[in-house]
């Protein structure tokens, strides 16, 4: 019997556990889909409440909701006054025989009182739902940034000196730092205000030249981690800056003025849109580039999956790899993001590794969900999030679904191994892909696409009442570079399918060469990247015998990026990168022997480690502060 009861109880918990997860969904796309009906259904039922109440001012009825409330709560003395005040008021316009109206005059007063005692009641509750909901919904990690970083921006504004030592001590101290890291030369020959007379073009272009000559090296030699992509070769360099020149005047705001630079614009939606499997006709828009991709992406999202359903509080699902323009974005509207960690790394890296997992973003799912955001790949590992999966949740749950194909959308369709990404998954509802990345154009341009021309109009800014006119822009700028969208055009047909592969099989073939090199010959680091596409990262595979960051410092000659949680650093192979690869391998080599001979330095107080060694062990307000020192350090002279 017993035997019997256990095994009842056991296949109970199973049938709970399977249903749990077809409940929640039917219950969240149910909240969603009656929630526009909500407000409405509230307020109808209110006024019939009231219309009862004002037909029978002397019943019980008449009571105001907030005495429901308030007799169980702390409320209760506030209540009790507003009814006493109420009953008074009523009482001495009642016993005033001498005052004309004082029937019509003492319903109006407890209908007033009525509807005060009702807004204190809606007060009530909202803020107790948004106590519900903030404890239910937000996680430790979450209360505690916002916590550390509230007292700081408090102290800052509040405590006395605060301000002035910050200023004194940090910015000072790190500007000096800045400036080394941004190779300012401490010669630098300023303009700081408007020339009486003009100089002339062949001065302007000599110390420009002079500049150019010097920084161009970098990237020229293959020795800078992506920021340039294409090898600059003769021919593309002089058709993009000869096309920049034909339309250098030209302003994408207008027009009817340049037609062929909005076809042209037109013409690299569709061509991307195309690449992406997008269905006909491609629907997108060119942007400045990913930042301002993600941030419309995100908008059109809010607008269609947001405000449509009436969700005041929306949410969007990314992996903690996520590019920190969506961070930028949910900085902008307002939304709350919904962190998953994807940090897994247990020292044995995967293909499953650093990956956003389809059953976290499940359990994350609420009826305030808008977005799904997902890598195509990631920024930090470069690794290709589980798109199929997470295109069959946003399908589920009807919800948006925007891949973030920055660096993948002109690299991954010309690979033969990659997963399907794109369109082609019926659950994606945008993409991102920039053009002047793996595109090969001048720097400035982006494309975002649609599934369809009802979420692109969610990114746009319409304003018809404006005494100008009737306005209306499809990006956040007004004005925009007619030059660069011609740029863009030109680059796409000038390497076509065919050019786009050939440079793909080099860069791939490049980059997954430097990962066998890195995993084969160079003890001492591990491989976060196991099957790159364009990026590499590699981390220490002992932290306390090799700092990363230190090997970084060492790597005097090379540009690499600087990575945290997990502590590693990456290659984003390009073009003039490619043929490299053997020179990179042997100076990365002898940097980690360098830093294992020379061991973990406790002070770190010069380069990239002394900034992330420092940045590490304070909380989140100081760091900020310190990243905004160092922003304006990038804006001053």
């Amino acid at each position: 019997m017993n035997l019997v009861v256990t095994l009842s109880i056991l296949a109970l918990s199973i049938c709970a556990c399977a249903g749990s997860s077809f409940m929640k969904k039917q219950a969240t796309v149910s909240v969603r889909g009656l929630r526009p009906f909500v407000t409405p259904l509230i307020l109808l039922a209110w006024f019939v409440f009231r219309c009862r109440c004002w037909s029978s001012p002397q019943t019980e009825a008449a009571a105001g909701i907030a005495t429901a409330i308030g007799s169980t709560s702390s409320l209760q003395y506030l209540v009790e006054n507003l009814t006493k005040y109420r009953i008074q008021a009523v009482s001495r316009i009642l016993d005033s025989s001498s005052l004309p109206g004082r029937w019509i005059l003492a319903q109006l007063v407890t209908n007033l009182g009525l509807m005060l005692e009702d807004l204190v009641a809606y007060l009530v509750i909202v803020q107790l739902w948004r106590a519900i909901y903030s404890i239910y919904h937000f996680n430790a990690t979450e209360w505690y940034n916002a916590l550390q970083s509230q007292v700081f921006l408090w102290a800052r504004v509040h405590v006395p000196g605060i301000e002035q030592a910050l200023s004194d001590k940090i910015a000072a101290s790190f500007h000096s730092t800045a400036d080394e890291i941004l190779h300012k030369n401490p010669q630098r020959t300023l303009t700081l205000q408007l020339p009486v007379q003009g100089r002339s073009c062949s001065d302007i272009l000599e110390e420009l030249g002079r500049h150019a000559n010097t920084e161009n090296q970098g990237w020229r030699k293959g020795q800078v981690s992506g920021t340039v992509y294409t090898d600059g070769d003769e021919a593309s360099t002089k058709l993009l800056t000869d096309v920049y020149a034909l339309y250098a005047w030209s302003n994408q705001l207008h027009p009817g003025s340049w037609p062929k630079v909005n076809q042209c614009e037109a013409e690299v939606i569709a061509m991307t849109a195309d690449l992406l499997h997008a269905p006909k006709p491609g629907v997108g828009c060119l942007t400045s580039g990913g930042t301002e991709s993600i941030l419309l992406a995100v908008r059109a999202h809010l607008q269609y999956y947001g405000r449509r359903r009436q969700i005041s509080h929306p949410e969007i699902i990314c992996g903690s790899s996520a590019h920190a323009s969506l961070d930028k974005a949910c900085d902008m509207y307002g939304i709350r993001q919904v962190v998953v960690d994807v940090n897994d790394d247990d020292g044995k890296t995967s293909a499953f590794t650093f990956v956003l997992k389809a059953s976290e973003v499940r359990r994350k799912i609420t009826s305030n969900t808008i977005m799904i955001f997902a890598s195509a790949p990631c920024y930090p590992q470069g690794v290709i999030d589980p798109i199929s999966e997470l295109s069959q949740l946003a399908l589920e749950f009807d919800i948006g679904l925007h891949v973030d194909a920055c660096l993948g959308g002109f690299v991954l369709p010309f690979v033969g191994d990659a997963p399907v990404f794109d369109f082609r998954l019926g659950g994606v509802t945008s993409m991102s892909a920039d053009t002047h990345k793996y595109g090969f154009t001048t720097k400035g341009t982006s494309v975002v696409v649609y599934r369809s021309n009802a979420l692109r109009q969610g990114q746009y800014f319409v304003f018809p009442h404006w005494t100008g006119g009737m306005y209306a822009t499809p990006t956040l700028a007004g004005s925009r570079s007619g030059a660069l969208a011609v740029c863009a055009w030109a680059a796409l047909v000038y390497y076509g399918r065919d050019g786009y592969q050939q440079q793909v099989q080099r860069i791939v073939t490049a980059a997954r060469a430097m990962a066998r090199g890195i995993e084969r010959d160079i003890p001492g680091l591990r491989l976060l990247s196991p099957h790159p596409y364009m990026v590499v990262c590699f981390a220490s595979a002992n932290p306390q015998e090799i700092d990363i960051y230190q090997v970084q410092d060492y790597m005097t000659d090379w540009t690499m990026s600087t990575l945290q949680s997990p502590a590693c650093v990456h290659v984003c192979v390009t073009s003039p990168m490619a043929s490299r690869v053997d020179a990179f391998l042997q100076d990365l080599a002898k940097a980690v022997e360098r830093a294992r001979t020379e061991g973990v330095k406790a002070g770190k107080d010069k380069g990239v480690a002394g900034i992330y060694g420092a940045a590490g062990s304070l909380p989140a307000g100081p760091v900020e502060y310190i990243l905004q020192t160092y922003t304006d350090a990038t804006l001053t002279p």
